[in-house]
């Protein structure tokens, strides 16, 4: 089964699925008993067609596993095995709560070892 010309990429798949199910949660507060099982037999066939365009999905565009050589990126510096906690963050056991941030987090990447903590809104 291929994927229809309207639905080439995850994003647009996700953005159809949105909007199906938006319209079936909008139109589900109008209908009677009848209606209601009406209803509900026709978004069972639909899942039913999306779930087919969701395997299309995934089998014409595979996820890559994309992994990060955080030396080439980075450059070589010692790991930073510190706290980085939203209350004790970073060298400086800084309090982001209190000084107005949302957050704590290490850089300069998830995935790579840490250089450092920092207060953040992000």
């Amino acid at each position: 089964m291929a994927l229809g010309d309207n639905h080439k990429t995850r994003a647009d798949l996700l953005k159809y699925t949105r909007s199906i199910v938006s319209i079936a949660f909008s139109h589900i507060l109008c209908l009677n008993n009848a209606g209601v099982m009406r209803f509900i037999q026709s978004l069972v066939v639909s899942v039913a067609l999306l779930a087919g365009y969701v395997k299309a999905a995934i089998i014409a565009h595979p996820m890559e596993q994309r992994q990060t050589d955080c030396e080439e990126q980075y450059g070589t510096y010692p790991e930073y095995k510190g706290p980085c906690e939203l209350t004790n963050c970073g060298v400086r056991g800084q309090n982001c709560r209190q000084t107005g941030w949302s957050g704590c987090v290490g850089y300069p990447s998830f995935v790579c070892p840490y250089k450092g903590c920092a207060c953040t809104n992000y």
